[in-house]
């Protein structure tokens, strides 16, 4: 799937092989560069799923396009060998003479393993992939979990979500907007029947829309926000240390006292929030029990590690003082 259609099916259906993009899962990534067919309904495969290295997407592959947008049929990025202009219903609708042979599947398989998140050693606190990993399977079918906008919560929850029967993943991804997940996660639960919803939200994308903290505290909705706390914009982060030589300004952390953060517990009780805390993988399984138990809102900080890498990026190497990127079946690991 993509990033927005990643809830569509569990991930532990047996032809689910995972996400694909810059920011995806290895497993699906290669399935994408060894496969000999592909149909891409309902995708106009942009360049967070292709990256830029359009030509070399799906190199062994017939492309099919099943789109009800025309005007996305006729600007691609990716060459398509036939484009149908037809809703996804249409399509279904229609006979189909390919088989999926059992070989094909046994490979996709043996390739979904590669997504599997395992413990990443964390110099202090949690690693956040494997918090995520944790939690999610810890939550009900049917949940909706809100992913904000922000670089590793975003990430985070792409990679490393797990997700059963019904339940939806949400997240602006198309502007990817800090601080978007409070108020995503409040008009998500209220469309949801005021059920159970959570959001996964980083410190300095909770900053940028605190105030929604009243709005939810207000309608006393059930919505349990796991803050990802390493001490600043570790996203920019990474930037500033891949492409910047390590010139960093105005991401917080060790090396840059330049930004710094409040005591989330002081900010739960103003607000009249339940708060919790998870500093270790130790016991943080009960604390996350805790924190979705009841029907009122809980805010439960996750201290992770602030030099944590991404688990899964594209990679890019060095060339005559230029950065060149990678395909994305040689994602790098970290």
């Amino acid at each position: 799937t993509t990033w927005t259609g990643a809830d569509l099916i569990p991930t532990d259906h047996p032809l689910n092989t995972g996400i694909i993009g810059m920011m995806g899962q290895p497993g699906a990534n290669k399935a994408i560069q060894e496969c000999e067919l592909l149909y891409a309904v309902g995708t106009h495969l942009s360049f967070p799923q292709t990256t830029t290295l359009t030509d070399k997407f799906a190199p062994n592959a017939q492309i099919i396009m099943v789109n009800i947008d025309q005007q996305q049929l006729d600007n691609m990025n990716v060459k398509v060998d036939e484009k149908r202009a037809m809703s996804v219903t249409e399509w279904l609708d229609m006979e189909h003479s390919f088989v999926c042979g059992s070989r094909w599947i046994e490979r996709c398989s043996e390739l979904k393993a590669l997504n599997k998140v395992g413990n990443p050693k964390a110099s202090f606190g949690i690693n956040s992939y494997f918090f995520n990993d944790m939690m999610t399977r810890l939550l009900p079918e049917g949940t909706c979990m809100v992913i904000d906008g922000g670089g590793t919560a975003l990430y985070t929850g792409f990679q490393s979500s797990y997700i059963k029967e019904g339940s939806r993943l949400i997240c602006s991804s198309s502007m990817s907007a800090m601080g978007s997940g409070l108020p995503e996660a409040f008009g998500a639960c209220l469309a949801n029947g005021r059920r159970l919803t959570t959001c996964l939200i980083g410190d300095g994308s909770l900053m940028l829309n605190l105030q929604e903290l009243q709005t939810i505290v207000h309608h006393d909705l059930p919505i349990k926000i796991f803050l990802i706390n390493n001490n600043g914009y570790l996203a920019i982060r990474h930037t500033q240390a891949g492409f910047l030589e390590g010139r960093y300004t105005g991401v917080g952390g060790a090396k840059d006292q330049s930004v710094s953060f409040p005591d989330f517990s002081k900010i739960a009780t103003a607000f009249g929030m339940k708060y919790l805390r998870i500093a270790s993988p130790d016991g943080a399984q009960d604390i996350v029990k805790l924190a979705l138990g009841g029907s009122h809102p809980a805010l439960c900080e996750i201290v992770c590690p602030e030099d944590q890498e991404m688990r899964w990026k594209q990679g890019f190497k060095q060339e005559g003082g230029r950065f060149i990127p990678q395909t994305l079946d040689e994602m790098v690991e970290g």
